[in-house]
């Protein structure tokens, strides 16, 4: 991108400042008038914390043999 930057003139810390001021939408977004981009986007960010950090964690403390309650013993299989 850089190189890009370079080719059009436009400076790279231009690029980074426009890039972070663009708004993202919230949970409270009217989805049913954004493009469907504007979706995927919002629910790939808002469960990749879950699948990075949850879901590691519990398997984690499933193959540790620590005591498995019912509901994370269901889990098993999921992992």
């Amino acid at each position: 991108m850089e190189v890009v930057c370079r080719g059009t003139g436009l400076p790279w810390d231009a690029l980074i400042q426009e890039l972070s001021s663009l708004k993202f939408p919230g949970k409270d977004a009217e989805w049913d008038r954004l493009p469907l981009n504007h979706l995927l986007d919002f629910l790939f960010q808002e469960h990749w914390e879950f699948l990075q950090e949850f879901v590691p964690a519990v398997k984690n403390i499933i193959t540790a043999g620590e005591v498995k309650p019912d509901f994370v013993g269901r889990l098993v299989h999921l992992i």
